[in-house]
């Protein structure tokens, strides 16, 4: 019978790897620092690629996570200066990027984002009715009362056509 291995983070449980194997023996060969194994009989027809997302529930479902309480492996790559420069899937407590830090981001955070030690902040444009990007600023939502949008490469004094306010006469019918 089939064995799977479910190498994964010791603290958050994030599933790293899932191997499978008719030798469970060799299994604790694979794991790193940070991580343990859980290792479960299987069926042949689920030791296989095509079953993997069943193999992950069912780790968590052993782990007793839920959809809301299991870990979420979208993490950010910050660089020196504080500025998301990619998105990883990878464990902040284990892994480490020479390019940067490892920070575990919520689904919002994108490339160009900034993070100040604390929280992710999103670069906002505050834009004139015509279009033209009249102050940047960084944070974490929308300004209220001013026209912004988050725009992550708008300059001051540049022109963003979908940013005009538009005007258009009405013809005076009604909708029906």
């Amino acid at each position: 019978m089939p064995f799977v291995g479910v190498i994964h983070s010791e603290k958050s449980k994030l599933v790293r790897r899932v191997i499978a194997t008719d030798a469970h023996w060799t299994l604790p060969d694979h794991v790193g620092e940070g991580e343990a194994l859980y290792v479960f009989e299987t069926s042949a027809d689920v030791a296989d690629n095509a079953h993997i997302t069943q193999i992950h529930d069912k780790f968590y479902e052993e782990m007793g996570l839920t959809e809301e309480t299991k870990p979420n492996p979208r993490c950010a790559l910050v660089d020196a200066n504080g500025m998301v420069t990619n998105m990883i899937m990878a464990d902040p407590e284990i892994d480490k990027h020479p390019e940067g830090e490892v920070i575990a981001a919520p689904d919002d955070v994108a490339i160009n984002d900034k993070w100040d030690g604390k929280k992710f902040l999103h670069r906002h444009a505050t834009f004139n009715k015509h279009g033209v990007v009249t102050d940047i600023y960084w944070a974490t939502e929308k300004a209220h009362g001013v026209r912004s949008e988050r725009h992550p490469n708008a300059v001051v004094g540049q022109h963003i056509p979908e940013m005009e306010e538009v005007n258009v006469p009405t013809s005076g019918t009604k909708a029906i």
